[in-house]
């Protein structure tokens, strides 16, 4: 099976976690820890993997999406962290960039 990863940038704000990931455009706020942020990007990023036919989502965010692959935009870690403090509109102290790994769904609509 095809594993397809994004990079997550991590960072706290206060007493709670926050991310973001350029590659989904998707972002996440106020969480209890680095764990629930990463693993509510990974259940959005299944969602969008299996919609990546009957959507055009994937493809606006610069993806290559067909039925039998997807192909993420490629960001540096420097360019992520970047994009992330454009958002927040703010310098993030010690972000964390990971990389988020999903296996490929088959494409299906969940809804």
């Amino acid at each position: 099976m095809e594993t397809v990863s994004v990079k997550l940038v991590i960072f706290k704000e206060g007493d709670k976690y926050c991310g973001y990931c350029p590659e989904l455009s998707w972002y996440v706020n106020n969480r209890t820890s680095e764990n629930e942020v990463v693993n509510v990007t990974k259940e959005h990023l299944y969602h969008e993997l299996c919609h990546r036919v009957r959507y055009d989502n994937l493809k606006l965010y610069g993806w290559e999406a067909s039925e039998n692959s997807a192909k993420p935009p490629i960001f540096a870690n420097e360019e992520a962290v970047s994009l992330t403090e454009q958002l927040y509109e703010a310098k993030i102290v010690e972000p964390k960039v990971i990389e988020v790994n999903v296996g490929l769904p088959d494409a299906k609509n969940l809804w």
